[in-house]
């Protein structure tokens, strides 16, 4: 699925994750979901695997926000969750899959 070492990328993401819930961070989730096939993008249709957070990612909130452009800020509703919180600073760390 990856073209890279997805076991060593997901373990990398994991333990960040762990880094900053130790340290009573939020930690945030953001999907990149499209409704239908554009651009030749395939791997991220709403309601495919593709779409849904990696199985081997530590899901520790409920934090789960959507985007459909390649820019996190474009989701509404994490901008209103930055703004609702007051998140001035954020640390971002994923992967994008590739077709290969």
């Amino acid at each position: 699925m990856f073209t890279y070492n997805t076991d060593k990328l997901v373990s990398d993401v994991n333990r960040t994750i762990e880094t900053y819930l130790a340290q009573d961070c939020d930690i945030i989730y953001i999907k990149h979901v499209l409704s239908r096939l554009m651009w030749g993008v395939g791997f991220s249709i709403k309601g495919t695997e593709g779409a849904e957070l990696y199985p081997g990612l530590k899901v520790v909130s409920d934090l789960i926000f959507e985007k459909n452009r390649s820019d996190s800020y474009t989701s509404k509703a994490f901008r209103a969750h930055m703004q609702k919180v007051r998140l001035f600073s954020l640390i971002s760390h994923g992967y994008l899959p590739t077709s290969g």
